[in-house]
């Protein structure tokens, strides 16, 4: 594994030279390299890179400001967290998929104007490199390199710490459409890009099988990892020159739902070699903790209105949120099924829809982690958050294919302003719906009531979001406290899920982070996903 130092080295001895022979007409004359823990992830390291240059023509300086994002930490971390595959699928999806979505687009605008452009979607791409990276690995461990545009300068920055208001869900969601409304208009064409694209992709379960012939997306699963593996035995070395992104600047489709249902809730996991089922597993104990608490108070209620002062902000919780027994019924049925495999369920989730019909249709290449964290917001004043003028996507290291859903659920569910959730609901999941299809007509350059984007109406893409929407309840469960809690428990939480997961201290602050407060606002986020039928297609 490389250390800080080593990447600031490599920033140094190489990264300057290869870059400096992509500027054209621009030489390097000076160049100041930071680095500030407060900007590192979880599992990346970052440099902030201000390359200055010359114009050789015109003698005009230039500062480029820059960001470099690196793999941390040590090898047996960067496996029990799935850095290697992670980082690999970055790079990937900065290095090709994006890259080709741009031909794509450009080769349309010969025929029409388009309204699409992908430069708004992420910061410009300067380089991208994964593999054994010469000067930075040993010879034998993936590294990773990412050098994209530090938005900062341009009025860039991370929005509100977690909930979103109207104006930042629309600026959202319309670029999460427009990006997922590739994949349907590469499906339309019959393009054999995205086939690529799906195999290229390496697979992130949620699940370590023993058993990996329990269906046959399983075994297609495990045959993608063996060609990833032909391919490149070290999973896979992608390559991202600085001016690539912008050169001007089965049997099984007839099983019933239940019995698909049911083999996923029978997988088998290994613990000790999955971090999903470490977080799940105490997202999943802290959640029914407190509904179990719910409960006992409503029981208490129902038989006496003498409740302890300690448990009447809960009984005015339950009041005021209309929390019956028809919802705590719910749950026990949910628990009785899902409680003892919280994994086995988001795999459902995550593999159900291409493993049947719906292959034909909904599935996308996906964000994979869409969160407020992972998105930068332009405004036009330097300090608070109101009116937004733009936004950014970051960090596609959760990269998967699948259900729309993970992506938009997830944020609709972790983002969006508790106050607004029950009015607006609707409204922004029709507003991803219209942007989905004025972007497939824009880029195939017909009407929205052509019969090609039948299959995409509302009515079809609400039942499909339907039984798949619960898995933005599911990560809710597990990381809505570590957005809502304090500071002090951020650093606690990121500190042992570096050092230990496995350990008590870990389990600990992730029953404990964020409070009451943090599981009333999962409860809600439960209770909304029922009224509206999330959770029926997994009962």
């Amino acid at each position: 594994m490389s250390t800080s130092e080593q990447q600031l080295r490599y920033i140094t001895d190489n990264f300057l030279n290869h870059i400096g022979e992509k500027l054209l007409d621009e030489k390097i004359i000076g160049h100041e390299i930071s680095h500030s823990g407060g900007f590192d992830g979880f599992m990346s390291t970052i440099f902030e890179l201000d390359i200055k240059t010359v114009n050789e023509k015109t003698k005009k300086e230039k500062i480029h400001k820059l960001i470099a994002k690196f793999m941390k930490s040590t090898v047996s971390f960067r496996k029990a967290s799935k850095s290697y595959e992670q980082f690999s699928n970055e790079i990937f999806i900065y290095g090709k998929v994006l890259p080709y979505y741009e031909e794509v687009l450009k080769k349309q605008m010969i025929k029409k104007n388009l309204i699409i452009d992908i430069k708004n979607w992420i910061p410009r791409t300067f380089y991208a490199e994964y593999g054994l990276i010469q000067g930075l690995s040993d010879g034998r461990t993936n590294e990773s390199v990412l050098v994209l545009e530090n938005l900062k300068p341009l009025g860039y920055r991370g929005g509100p710490r977690c909930f979103l208001d109207r104006q930042h869900l629309l600026l959202s969601v319309k670029i999460l459409a427009e990006y997922h409304a590739f994949s349907y208009v590469m499906r339309i064409n019959k393009d054999p890009k995205l086939q690529e694209f799906i195999e290229e992709i390496i697979p992130l379960p949620f699940i370590i099988q023993q058993n990996a012939t329990q269906s046959t997306l399983d075994n297609s699963l495990v045959q993608q990892q063996e060609n990833n593996k032909n391919q490149d035995q070290t999973i896979r070395k992608r390559k991202l020159s600085c001016d690539a992104l912008d050169a001007n600047n089965d049997d099984d489709e007839n099983e019933n739902d239940e019995n698909k249902n049911k083999k996923y809730y029978n997988t088998v996991t290994k613990t000790e070699n999955n971090f999903y089922d470490v977080l799940y597993r105490v997202a999943f104990d802290r959640f029914f903790m407190f509904i179990e608490k719910l409960k006992i108070i409503n029981s208490n209620m129902q038989i006496s209105t003498n409740i302890e002062n300690q448990n009447k902000n809960l009984l005015n919780f339950i009041k005021e949120k209309n929390i019956n027994d028809e919802f705590f019924e719910t749950l026990d049925a949910f628990k009785l099924k899902w409680y003892d495999k919280p994994t086995a369920l988001l795999e459902y989730i995550r593999c159900n829809c291409v493993d049947n019909s719906e292959n034909d249709v909904f599935p996308v290449i996906l964000h994979g982690d869409f969160n407020r964290n992972n998105l930068m917001y332009q405004y036009n004043e330097h300090q608070g958050y109101e009116n937004p003028i733009g936004v950014k996507m970051i960090d596609f290291q959760e990269l998967r294919y699948g259900t729309p859903a993970i992506d938009l659920a997830f944020h609709m569910y972790m983002n969006m302003e508790p106050s607004i959730r029950n009015e607006f609901w609707m409204e922004l999941l029709k507003f991803y719906h219209n942007t989905v299809i004025n972007t497939m007509a824009n880029i195939l350059n017909v009407e929205i009531g052509h019969e090609l984007l039948n299959p995409y109406r509302f009515e079809k893409f609400n039942e499909h979001f339907t039984k798949y929407a619960f898995y933005g309840a599911l990560v809710c469960m597990h990381f809505l406290p570590w957005m809502t809690c304090s500071e002090e428990e951020v650093e606690k939480l990121s500190h042992h899920f570096a050092t230990d997961m496995h350990g008590n201290d870990f389990r600990q602050i992730s029953i404990d982070a964020g409070g009451e407060e943090s599981d009333k606002l999962i409860a809600e986020i439960v209770q909304h996903a029922i009224k509206l039928g999330y959770m029926k297609n997994l009962l």
